[in-house]
């Protein structure tokens, strides 16, 4: 090989003159380039050039006829092919000749085959015309006929006629021979070679005629069944033009090619078929096993197989225990085999493993995903192997892991990291940006690196434009918006270097810009003031649902009573839920008596259609605990009044009933002390809840009759004279009449109210008797 051939021959290199150095390293190139030798000036050289040239061709003829590997033979040959000189023509005909060493011949026949397709003209060609009859006359070695057969088609079929029907007539010639020949036949796409084929099949070596049959069979020409069918197949033969048997050639070549696909696609099918039956019972095999042990052996034994489906089949088993709530355990001898899977010759195999490692970070895997990450050439798998070395580094760096990786190792992947950053595709620099905002987070790297890396970051964001940047730059303003965050190791230079970018990015038409700058701001300064900033830039208010939501999260943690204001507004909205519950913690951090002011604002027409009774009922009861943390009395009783009424409107009685005890136990309910069990009443008719209207008034009667003056009763009155639309209020007679007291004469004015409410009931009742007798 090329590189053999430097280092065998370093010492001759280095006795020679200069001028004799440099034309033995342009053949050492021209080797490796058959290019670069078709570029050669061929004009005529000195004495003591052609002496250097000499030399060059008997090194050449060194590796030539004694090297054993086929494809640097052959590149040798390549070189000589195209050397406008007649020695150099010389050596590739001895070398055609040589009987010594079959790769040399190999290698010939090769070269000559591939100049078909050179785009460089070979000159002349006729020189090696009868070398390769000479060697198709005599070789039996079918691997080195075939070659030869293929490398003439250099040549017309004028050009080999008759020299090739020699071979095949020939019957002192050896029978294998002669069916090299019949082959050469079969490629050539003349017709005549096809009669001659023909004529074969009376050849009384029957191997000889058992090749030509095979040959026209292959070719789509019927063999006849005796030597009048045979002529007449001739005939045929003969009197089609060149252009019509080449055709015919074509079609038949176009439906072997055909049916050859269909036969691949069959046998593709089947196999994927059997595939999957194996794997399914390989999957069933292992789901038997209960031994932890015996699983991760079963599992490593088949990491090791030479089959790449099996060790695919085993990652994608590893991935899904190591995502499900089953997770892997693997031998130390497993996680071994494991890490030598990401340099395995298979593609994919790499891919998968380099994925799993990802998920598997806790494994001491930086080392080998770091050699092979150097040799990678396939780009996504280097992503991947790059992505799974970044997310070990940064378990390792955690101060809790107990991984451990060598010194050094951190820094060469962020220097990775910032080729990665470099990249073209969002999905390159997204890993390059991940993993630099993962590992500076945590401490143990030196300030100036540091600060290095965080320009890195902030210099590749100023040199994405453009709209079409958006997603890139999102991404980039997402990692040194982590890098600013509280628990960064580096926050503060972060800061001091991402503020701006922050807070220009503000203005940015994309959604996933904008969102990314409104959390970059806000690990940047202070949280309070940071909401404040975007409050008064409308930012509440964005058409982006994230920020807006962002907003919201900002205001439940550090916003004041001012921002209930804008909150407010996005009650009953999509963001509804988020922004009430971001209220309720402000309310907390407010005083009673700042809470008492917004009951009223919730009891407006416009808020209690935004509120739900469970949201009203929240709010109350943290006006509650903070009136009664306070002791504000006043405000104490107003609020249990309401949550009284509150309860009644959910149909929620115990509830509704405590409060109403505790109401009138501390004397809130003031003067007009029918005032709340009005309320209370009225609230559970509006909503139908009759069973509790019901147990509200008979409390009211353990303590007093009902007048026809008081509220409760016109309460009642005013709902079965006007009910709401829909409403039954024979439902409310039902209960009505099903009150009763423990002493009757005590309320003498109650049973004359439930009398007066209950006949309407009766009468219907009895009409309904009275038509059912007579029907």
């Amino acid at each position: 090989m090329a590189g053999e051939f430097v280092a065998r021959d370093l010492q001759r290199v280095i006795r020679m003159s200069v001028p004799r150095c440099l034309a033995l390293v342009f053949v050492l190139f021209a080797a490796c380039d058959p290019a670069l030798g078709a570029q050669a000036d061929p004009g005529p050289k000195p004495a003591e050039a052609r002496v250097e040239v000499d030399e060059e061709l008997a090194l050449v003829k060194k590796h030539l006829f004694n090297d054993e590997d086929l494809a640097s033979s052959a590149s040798w040959a390549g070189v000589l092919l195209y050397r406008d000189d007649a020695a150099a023509r010389a050596l590739v005909i001895e070398a055609l000749r040589h009987a010594g060493n079959p790769t040399t011949r190999e290698a010939v026949c090769k070269a000559l085959d591939r100049s078909r397709t050179d785009p460089r003209p070979l000159k002349g060609k006729e020189d090696f015309l009868e070398p390769l009859l000479g060697l198709l006359g005599t070789e039996e070695e079918t691997r080195i006929a075939r070659l030869a057969a293929e490398a003439t088609l250099m040549f017309s079929y004028d050009q080999v006629q008759s020299g090739l029907e020699a071979i095949a007539a020939d019957a002192q010639r050896s029978s294998k021979v002669r069916s090299n020949a019949v082959y050469v036949l079969q490629l050539h796409p003349d017709k005549r070679a096809a009669v001659k084929l023909m004529g074969l099949l009376d050849s009384a070596d029957g191997d000889v005629a058992q090749a030509a049959k095979k040959a026209l069979m292959s070719l789509g020409i019927a063999v006849g069944e005796d030597a009048e069918g045979r002529r007449q197949v001739i005939d045929e033969l003969q009197q089609q033009g060149a252009e019509a048997y080449l055709r015919k050639r074509l079609v038949r070549s176009e439906a072997d090619i055909r049916e050859l696909e269909a036969d691949i696609q069959g046998l593709r099918a089947e196999s994927a078929s059997w595939q999957q039956h194996y794997f399914s019972a390989l999957g069933e095999w292992y789901d038997s096993i209960g031994d932890e042990a015996a699983r991760s052996a079963f599992l490593a034994k088949r990491l090791e197989s030479p089959e790449n489906a099996t060790i695919l089949w085993v990652l994608t088993k590893l991935e899904e225990l190591k995502q499900g709530t089953s997770k892997p355990k693997l031998s130390e001898g497993a996680e071994k085999t494991l890490m030598t899977l990401v340099s395995h010759d298979d593609r994919q195999v790499r891919l998968r493993t380099a994925q799993l490692l990802a998920l598997m970070w806790e494994l001491n895997s930086a080392e080998p995903l770091l050699e092979q990450l150097k040799e990678e050439q396939d780009p996504q798998v280097s992503r991947e192997l790059f992505v799974a070395l970044g997310r070990n580094c940064y378990y390792a760096s955690l101060p809790t892991s107990k991984l451990k990786i060598a010194d050094g190792t951190r820094k060469t992947t962020l220097q990775w990291a910032v080729r990665f950053l470099d990249g073209n595709d969002v999905e390159t620099v997204r890993s390059g940006a991940d993993v630099i905002g993962k590992l500076l987070t945590q401490d143990g790297l030196e300030p100036n690196d540091v600060n290095g890396y965080l320009a890195s970051l902030a210099d590749r964001y100023r040199r994405v434009d453009g709209q079409d940047g958006s997603v890139l730059r999102s991404e980039l303003l997402n990692a040194m918006a982590g890098l600013c965050d509280q628990r960064s190791q580096c926050k503060s230079p972060a800061r001091a270097l991402y503020g701006r970018l922050f807070n220009e990015a503000l203005s940015d038409r994309a959604d996933a810009v904008r969102r990314a700058a409104v959390d970059g701001l806000a690990n940047t300064m202070d949280k309070a003031v940071a909401l404040r900033q975007l409050v008064d830039g409308n930012f509440h208010n964005d058409t982006s649902a994230a920020i807006r939501a962002k907003l919201i999260d900002l205001a439940g943690e550090v916003g004041v009573g001012e921002d209930l204001l804008w909150l407010q507004g996005l009650v009953g909205s999509n963001g509804a839920e988020p922004a009430w519950q971001a209220m309720l913690k402000i309310f907390g951090r407010l005083t009673a008596e700042s809470m008492g002011q917004w009951i009223a604002r919730f009891e407006t027409p416009e808020m209690q259609k935004k509120l739900t009774l469970e949201q009203q009922t929240s709010f109350l009861t943290l006006v509650e605990q903070k009136a009664q943390a306070e002791n504000n009395a006043a405000l104490l009783g107003q609020v249990r009044q309401r949550l009284a009424v509150g309860y009644a409107g959910a149909n929620n009685a115990q509830q509704a009933m405590r409060y109403l005890q505790l109401v009138r136990e501390s004397g809130a309910d003031g003067p007009n002390k029918d005032g709340l069990w009005s309320d209370l009443l009225r609230t559970c008719l509006t909503r139908s809840h009759f069973d509790l209207a019901g147990e509200i008034i008979k409390k009211y009667l353990e303590e007093k009759d009902l007048s026809r003056e008081s509220p409760v009763v016109q309460s009642i009155e005013g709902y079965l004279n006007d009910p709401p639309q829909g409403a039954d209020p024979n439902s409310l007679r039902k209960t009505l009449g099903r009150i009763e007291v423990p002493d009757t004469a005590s309320r003498p004015q109650w049973g004359e109210l439930r009398q007066h409410w209950t006949v309407p009931l009766a009468k219907a009742k009895e009409g309904q008797d009275v038509q059912k007798a007579n029907n």
